[in-house]
């Protein structure tokens, strides 16, 4: 058996890797409970503040009754409405755990396959609780979760992968002597893990694309088998 510092640690994007994200549900949500007037206007607003919510900075709820107040609309929208919005946000419809991924990865660490996990995702505080609370992996003692929103940078920039190297070589050791797989669906955020492997001398760090939106579960599966 390999010993323990040989061991592959994974590395895993959240949105689209191990759930499956639909803002387009979101979108036409918003519009039927009059909050935007078009798909179109929610699509902007949601970007406009995903990066306030991704630092920590917002969180949903606020984010929606502030889009009321400085756009000055008409008609006043009640709290049941911006009730009602936090709950589609939060929904599975917009953001749903695929269960054979997260089944297959907290195996993998209860079979002592890999040496561990590190989840390296930009997100929100709102959506941070709902992921740890979807599933044992995520408090497993072998699990290392780094949310955007805990450290005030995001994906791909260099102070969100210099502040999860750190905690990865805190929790996990020798990192120098460990093999790496970092899965993501966004090639740009595959990119900006460079200045991790560089800052670690990684020799051996496969960076791998996968998008759960269009691939299915066992997909990612078999493609996680080839580095074991």
């Amino acid at each position: 058996m390999a010993s323990e510092q040989l061991k592959p640690i994974l590395i895993l994007d959240v949105g689209n890797v191990l759930f499956t994200v639909n803002m387009d549900y979101l979108y036409d949500e918003l519009v039927e409970l009059g909050l935007f007037r078009d798909k179109h206007v929610a699509y902007q607003y949601s970007k406009q503040i995903e990066h306030l919510q991704n630092i920590g900075a917002i969180d949903y709820l606020n984010a929606i009754v502030n889009h009321n107040v400085f756009n000055n609309h008409k008609k006043k929208i009640v709290n049941v409405i911006y009730n009602e919005a936090v709950k589609l946000w939060m929904s599975d419809e917009c953001m749903k755990p695929n269960k054979v991924i997260l089944d297959y990865v907290y195996k993998l660490l209860q079979d002592d396959r890999i040496g561990g996990v590190a989840i390296a995702s930009n997100m929100g505080f709102d959506h941070k609780d709902k992921v740890i609370r979807s599933h044992s992996l995520f408090s497993h003692d072998k699990v290392l979760c780094h949310f955007s929103c805990d450290v005030g940078a995001v994906k791909p920039q260099y102070l969100y992968w210099h502040t999860l190297s750190k905690r990865i070589k805190k929790k996990f050791i020798n990192v120098s002597d460990n093999s790496f797989v970092y899965v993501d669906d966004r090639y740009d955020f595959l990119q900006g893990a460079n200045s991790f492997i560089n800052e670690n001398n990684l020799k051996n760090c496969a960076l791998l694309i996968y998008n759960s939106s269009m691939h299915s579960q066992e997909t990612f599966c078999n493609l996680i088998d080839k580095y074991l």
